[in-house]
């Protein structure tokens, strides 16, 4: 699958590149420096350590312009997932994720596998219903290898 590429402070990465060496976590969420948005990314940068045991490389992507993502990630404390934009919405388009009458992605959660399928997905990701953050990491728990 094509999905394109994600733009990140580093520069632009395509992300079939980046699943040919690992699992990929899209960390989806709709707009920087809201409640629930924080929460989500909060709740995901606890589980890092976890999530690295896994061969799992995560991104926190939003259709927000890079800096606003960059600018709302510094406030906190350790942040240790790549962040990235998806600025135009085209790979949330791929992933059915875009709300085209908001112009932005959904809140979701997407995992990739090493030949870039979607292995799991929640494309309507809610921060407070906290099965779906135990779902996330029992499919992780029960589908993938440790390192």
């Amino acid at each position: 699958m094509n999905l394109g590429n994600l733009i990140t402070l580093n520069g632009t990465i395509a992300l079939e590149e980046l699943t040919e060496k690992n699992n990929i976590l899209l960390i989806y969420f709709s707009e920087h420096n809201t409640p629930m948005c924080t929460k989500q990314l909060l709740s995901f940068n606890e589980e890092f350590e976890t999530i690295k045991k896994f061969d799992i490389v995560g991104y926190a992507v939003s259709t927000d312009s890079l800096h606003d993502i960059d600018a709302f990630t510094k406030q906190f404390k350790e942040f240790p997932f790549t962040i990235a934009s998806d600025k135009d919405g085209s790979i949330a388009k791929k992933l059915n994720i875009y709300d085209y009458e908001q112009k932005k992605a959904n809140r979701s959660i997407i995992i990739l596998n090493k030949k870039c399928e979607i292995v799991y997905s929640n494309l309507f990701y809610q921060p407070d219903n906290i099965n779906d953050f135990i779902n996330v990491f029992e499919y992780i728990n029960n589908n993938l290898k440790l390192r």
